[in-house]
């Protein structure tokens, strides 16, 4: 799965995910570049970043967010997301605005939010199976 935006039409390219287990972990972006969609977190995590063959999902338009801004992964095994800096230039804040330690990792449990270079980007954590949202 890779994400973009398209500089001219604005069009957001992905591939068909799969549920595994019957639950499927996503980021609710609320504000910036992808504001209105949910981005499906893959088994393996997702990279964030301005790197267009690195990153799964990328932000072209956003000059703020580093190279490699972050990671995110989630443990079905305990049921929370974990969003790792990748010593980002601009970080990571929490919902109360608390700067992620540069390489430091916060643990998010679902409908949690976490923000990106200050509130540029607002993400709420997701969690989704096949009749709908759960929590």
């Amino acid at each position: 799965m890779r994400m973009s935006r398209n500089h001219d039409s604005h069009e957001i390219m992905t591939q068909n995910t799969v549920s595994v287990s019957g639950v499927d972990p996503f980021l609710r972006c609320l504000k910036g570049e992808f504001a209105g969609y949910d981005i499906p977190v893959l088994p393996t995590g997702i990279l964030l970043g301005r790197d267009s063959v690195a990153c799964q999902l990328v932000f072209s338009n956003t000059p703020e967010i580093s190279r490699y801004h972050c990671r995110i992964t989630y443990s079905r095994r305990t049921g929370y997301f974990v969003v790792t800096d990748l010593n980002s230039a601009n970080g990571i804040y929490t919902e109360t605005n608390q700067r992620v330690e540069k390489g430091g990792k916060i643990a998010l449990a679902p409908n949690q939010i976490f923000k990106l270079c200050g509130d540029l980007i607002i993400f709420q954590t997701v969690i989704k199976n096949d009749i709908g949202e759960l929590c």
